[in-house]
């Protein structure tokens, strides 16, 4: 467990800065999303040039989020980063159930997958971790 007794001001300032650095790559990736779906709804230019260009920036921007939460959970304490992993390992599970289902009803032809679906695993992610940030509150 890591000594946070000794500098407690210096500990919550790194968490501080390390928690709005993750809220700040998380919404520009999610913003980067968006935008990248609605260039490609009436793309100025080749689809496939901006698709590709759309990827690249949101996968760097991604890597970026996920280099900044990777940074936040090594700055917590054993007991907070244990109630996250746990939650990111849930969350985890309940995507790739729900995923897999989704896979399923595309190949029965049930269900095509579209933006809805996506949108959905979307939502699941965003609840999971939630509720891990609602864990460690209390």
């Amino acid at each position: 467990m890591k000594d946070t007794t000794t500098k407690p001001n210096e500990y919550e300032a790194r968490e501080k800065r390390n928690s709005l650095n993750f809220v700040f790559w998380s919404f520009a990736y999610g913003i980067s999303l968006v935008l990248s779906s609605f260039a490609l709804l009436r793309p100025p230019v080749n689809k496939q040039l901006l698709g590709f260009v759309a990827i690249v920036i949101t996968v760097g921007i991604g890597i970026a989020a996920l280099m900044s939460f990777i940074r936040l959970i090594k700055g917590l304490d054993e007991r907070v980063r244990k109630i996250w992993l746990e939650s990111i390992a849930m969350t985890f599970a309940v995507l790739w159930i729900t995923f897999g289902c989704l896979v399923l009803l595309h190949q029965a032809e049930i269900n095509l997958i579209d933006s809805k679906e996506i949108g959905l695993l979307s939502i699941i992610a965003g609840l999971g971790f939630a509720s891990g940030g609602v864990r460690t509150i209390r």
